[in-house]
């Protein structure tokens, strides 16, 4: 079985939302309490600012092709699938693209 992955926001960081993006780690959003909703003052500085973040795509609706998607949960690793156990919420986000994206199984 083919493993769904692609970095993207290389290409989104490249392409799209230029050079001013701030990098946003993982470990940094692991930060989030994610039952409470309260984030360190570290991690609240990148609220409502432009961020970089690098992960694995995990296809939620494709288009009649499997070589694009618009919807998707991008996740820290490969392994970070979306089955039981998921990931705990503050390593998952949802994207959902105005356009689709190219997606490379090879």
């Amino acid at each position: 079985m083919k493993i769904y992955i692609f970095i993207l926001f290389y290409i989104l960081t490249t392409f799209i939302i230029g050079n001013d993006a701030r990098e946003l780690t993982w470990k940094t959003m692991a930060n989030l309490n994610f039952e409470t909703g309260q984030a360190p003052h570290f991690l609240q500085d990148h609220h409502n600012k432009m961020v970089e973040v690098a992960g694995f795509i995990v296809p939620l609706e494709m288009d009649e092709s499997i070589d694009q998607v618009k919807e998707f949960m991008l996740v820290p690793d490969p392994l970070s699938c979306i089955h039981v156990p998921p990931p705990p919420p503050n390593q998952i986000i949802f994207v959902k693209m105005k356009d689709a994206i190219p997606l490379d199984m090879d």
